[in-house]
């Protein structure tokens, strides 16, 4: 009897983590940056949580709900490893993903008119809708629910219509769903990173299935319209932050005419934290920055804390620890043999670096400054859900990975 009850104990944890490398090596990094991740949110947050009246001097207030967050995503991604790994590509047409993503969306516009309290509005956008079961409740970001969503649509849709990628007129239109979805995230959420985010990992994971197309005369004008739309979309992008591009273009090439207020404050502060780190830092819960000089310093600029307190060493072991996890991504992308399953991790490759790579050069104003939360560390319940919901993805396609 109680030999069966170890052998039901073991079949059931190797359902939810897969025991070859792979599998092993992606849960093992994804627990290691998540609890980076709770430790940077409460040390960058603490101070000014507990300062402020609103949130009644609860130092850990962000903390918790990061917490939260994490329990609720490692239960979620739990889930997904259970289940029948065809689900996500097979058993359910791609229109449907567009759908969700549809509702998801539109969710923020109904929760306006029906509940207007549960639409939370922070900085002259409504991108959090409050979802409440009882006396718990938590907000949910439907634009992170949509970069799930267009990964898994992908990953269908592709192998479907992989012939498409033949010629150029082909990518305009795979690129249509991607495309809409992120045209509801920019106007109803007034989210462009986001938008960014959706169109980036689904172009991407097109190039993957890519047959080359031809260049022939056809191909050559289609090819002349996706620069002009990206130049038009840059220019929409650069329009409604020209403000942010103008202060990220004079941090450059000339900072004594820099405004060290408005919209460079938050720039300048983050280059303060990161030059003040030196090399191994202040040490953990040591920022000088965290202390209400630089905005949003655990969540967007969290990589500018983790470079005050841990110094360039620390930055650097976070940026590695990042290729880590893509490169064992890759792995499992190239080992599995099935398409739509390798384009379900691929998909989660691009999102996560895209999403990394922009983070981390905002805080160093390698690009202008934008809204983009680092992966697993940065304070935001939803991105944080999201995000493990989609190694949920990856450890599931994983298991079907052979010896």
């Amino acid at each position: 009897m109680d030999k069966t009850k170890k052998d039901r104990k073991r079949i059931t944890l190797s359902q939810i983590i897969p025991t070859n490398p792979e599998g092993v090596n992606v849960f093992i990094l994804t627990l290691l940056l998540t609890g980076f991740g709770l430790v940077m949110v409460y040390s960058a947050s603490s101070y000014a949580a507990s300062m402020s009246d609103s949130l009644g001097g609860n130092s850990y207030y962000y903390l918790t709900g990061q917490l939260r967050a994490a329990i609720v995503g490692m239960v979620i991604m739990a889930v997904i490893v259970i289940i029948n790994s065809t689900f996500f590509t097979s058993k359910l047409s791609p229109w449907v993903w567009v759908v969700l993503a549809t509702i998801s969306m539109l969710s923020i516009v109904i929760m306006k008119i029906v509940n207007p309290d549960a639409a939370i509005e922070v900085n002259g956008a409504t991108r959090w809708v409050r979802i409440s079961i009882g006396p718990v409740g938590m907000n949910v970001q439907p634009s992170e629910i949509c970069k799930m969503l267009v990964i898994i649509l992908y990953a269908k849709l592709l192998p479907a219509y992989k012939g498409l990628t033949r010629k150029m007129s082909g990518y305009a239109i795979l690129m249509i769903p991607a495309l809409y979805i992120a045209g509801l995230i920019a106007a109803i959420a007034n989210n462009f990173s986001g938008a960014i985010i959706v169109v980036g990992t689904a172009f991407m994971m097109i190039m993957i299935v890519s047959y080359k197309p031809r260049l022939d005369g056809s191909g050559i004008a289609w090819l002349g319209i996706y620069i002009g739309i990206i130049v038009a979309g840059a220019v929409l992008v650069v329009m409604k932050r020209w403000n942010r591009v103008v202060t990220w273009y004079l941090l450059w090439s000339d900072p004594s005419k820099v405004d060290a207020g408005d919209e460079a404050f938050q720039p300048v502060q983050s280059l303060y934290a990161i030059g003040s780190g030196g090399i191994f830092g202040k040490g953990i819960g040591g920022s000088i920055q965290k202390l209400k000089f630089l905005p949003e310093s655990q969540n967007d600029m969290i990589f500018s804390i983790i470079c005050e307190e841990t110094g360039i060493f620390g930055g650097i072991m976070v940026i590695a620890a990042f290729v880590a996890l893509l490169g064992v991504l890759y792995m499992v992308a190239r080992r599995v043999n099935n398409l739509h399953s390798s384009l379900l991790v691929f998909g989660v490759f691009f999102h996560i670096a895209l999403q990394t790579v922009i983070n981390i050069c905002v805080a160093t104003c390698v690009f202008p400054n934008t809204g983009v939360t680092l992966p697993f560390i940065s304070q935001g319940g939803s991105a944080l859900i999201m995000a493990l919901a989609e190694i949920g993805l990856v450890l599931n396609v994983a298991k079907q990975i052979e010896d």
